[in-house]
């Protein structure tokens, strides 16, 4: 997302936008699955809602924060702020263990 504002030719924009389409087509059922596996048995569907809640407080600060980048830096700043927040994502997630205990189920 962050080199889309680059002078790249077409072509390799077009590659970078479907690598980053598939990328985000494939996380989003990955880490439901994962929120449900490291959620305990009774409380999974709590875990997905806040899971699904967590993602609309981005939906709602990204496009603040874009406008106020894109006044700054003009349309490639949206880009950047947008590429940099999944970044923070992604290291954010180093955070959550890789697996559940079975014995805390």
């Amino acid at each position: 997302m962050c080199a889309l504002p680059l002078p790249l030719p077409a072509l390799v924009m077009v590659g970078l936008t479907a690598i980053y389409g598939f990328a985000a087509g494939v996380c989003q059922p990955m880490t439901m699955g994962w929120v449900t596996q490291l959620a305990p048995d009774g409380s999974r569907g709590t875990a997905v809602s806040l899971r699904l809640a967590g993602n609309r407080i981005p939906q709602t600060l990204i496009p603040a924060v874009s406008g106020t980048a894109a006044a700054a830096a003009g349309v490639s700043g949206v880009l950047v702020v947008t590429g940099a927040t999944l970044g923070v994502a992604a290291w954010s997630t180093t955070a959550i263990p890789e697996t559940a205990d079975s014995d805390q189920r």
